[in-house]
């Protein structure tokens, strides 16, 4: 069990929220756990100390697609 160390809950249960955090991470397992790490972070800077949509927007992270794309476009 994770636990984000936050002082208020996160809605990751809403649908719209699970939709988000599955869609950035590509529902891979491993991905899911760093959108989470970096979304946190970004609601502990931001003093807002949960997890909502608009914090998933924010934080720090790429998917692998992305990253993909990015790598791709650098060798090319």
């Amino acid at each position: 069990i994770m636990v984000l160390p936050l002082k208020k809950c996160s809605p990751l249960l809403e649908v719209e929220i699970r939709s988000v955090i599955l869609s950035k991470s590509e529902g891979t397992i491993g991905e899911i756990m760093t959108l989470l790490t970096r979304a946190a972070r970004e609601a502990i800077i931001s003093d807002k100390e949960f997890i909502d949509q608009e914090v998933l927007e924010k934080a720090d992270y790429k998917s692998p697609s992305e990253r993909r794309k990015l790598y791709e476009s650098m060798i090319c």
